[in-house]
């Protein structure tokens, strides 16, 4: 019988705590979640090597039945994320791959549902604001 033949030990994932982190952008990709257009930031912080969770923010696009606010939300968070990153250029795989290995500061926070998630994104010193209606 070879059952567990291929085991090898892997080490649970390190829980970040709430606070204030240094991030590195890895992968980015457009995914469908749940019906809804994604864009999946997933990264490091640069101070860890090992593997850690939360990994990753997703930002939303404005759905099909949009409203005034979902836009007004989708521009202010993309706004944030860009700042924070110092993220240029249109949102397509071309940008997304430059866009990978840029850093920059975020507060991870635990929410009312117990999940730790990417609560702010903190705008790089010197940031240029960049409008949203220019993306």
């Amino acid at each position: 019988m070879s059952f567990g033949r291929n085991y090898h030990y892997v080490p649970a994932v390190d829980v970040l705590e709430d606070g204030k982190y240094n991030v590195k952008l890895g992968k980015i990709e457009e995914i469908n979640l749940a019906g809804y257009a994604v864009l999946r930031f997933h990264f490091q912080c640069v101070d860890k090597k090992e593997a850690h969770a939360p990994n990753y923010f997703d930002l939303f696009d404005v759905p099909e039945s949009h409203t005034e606010k979902d836009v007004e939300m989708f521009n202010k968070r993309a706004s944030r994320i860009r700042d924070c990153f110092g993220l240029e250029g249109e949102f397509n795989p071309v940008s997304y791959m430059a866009w990978s290995g840029k850093t920059g500061d975020i507060v991870i926070k635990t929410g009312t549902d117990g999940f730790r998630n990417v609560s702010k994104f903190l705008p790089k010193e010197g940031a240029v604001k960049v409008p949203p209606d220019v993306f």
